[in-house]
């Protein structure tokens, strides 16, 4: 009798083991890691690009500035040489072969920062993470959040740095879109010094170097 009320036990816990939270049979789905949150149905890796293929090491670290539908990386710091500028292009998104991005992600469109920018589901607000100016936002439903850091962009004329902010610490940052606006310019997402709400932007040239976020493909 013990024997068979344990077998029953046994069956029973890895019967449920291969079914996923929805029961219907399918592998368990991967909940979001220390790498990605869901914010507004978006999936965010939850730090920038810094060299291609590869995330800033930190969320509040700066990463690597890239031109649009470029794959060289630049550094936030420092003069730079061979730097060139960006022709016009008719492609109206980043191409998949010139994405920095890791295996599995992508750059984020102008939709994707139109969820994240989504006041009624997503809340804004300016602040710093360990001694890095940036903006959190949290997705007011589960609580989830991530941060954007400030960070420096380059100039078209050959590659020279934005100015970095009061004290050396960057206040402002500029994020590419992937999402063409005209033959020369793309959409970028700003994020201001003086307030805590982002807002789409149009204007940047291509030839100029943002940062880069990625979302899950």
């Amino acid at each position: 009798m013990k024997i068979g009320v344990t077998c029953l036990a046994v069956c029973m816990m890895f019967s449920g083991c291969d079914k996923n939270p929805n029961g219907n049979g399918d592998d368990p789905i991967e909940p979001p890691g220390p790498d990605r949150v869901v914010i507004n149905g978006v999936t965010w890796a939850s730090r920038n690009v810094d060299e291609p293929g590869t995330f800033a090491e930190k969320p509040e670290s700066f990463g690597k500035l890239y031109q649009w539908n470029k794959k060289t990386a630049w550094a936030t710091s420092g003069s730079v040489s061979g730097w060139s500028g960006t022709a016009l292009t008719t492609h109206t998104q980043w191409q998949a072969i010139n994405d920095p991005s890791p295996d599995g992600w992508r750059i984020a469109t102008k939709a994707d920062f139109d969820k994240l920018l989504e006041k009624s589901k997503v809340s804004c607000e300016r602040t710093t993470r360990n001694g890095v100016y940036g903006h959190k936002f949290t997705d007011l439903t589960t609580k989830a959040t991530l941060f954007f850091p400030g960070v420096v962009y380059r100039n078209y004329d050959k590659g020279s740095l934005s100015s970095g902010g009061s004290g050396g610490l960057v206040s402002s940052g500029w994020y590419w879109s992937s999402t063409r606006l005209n033959e020369g310019q793309a959409y970028y997402v700003y994020l201001p010094a003086g307030g805590s709400d982002g807002s789409i932007k149009e204007g940047f040239y291509f030839d100029y170097g943002l940062t880069v976020r990625c979302v899950l493909k």
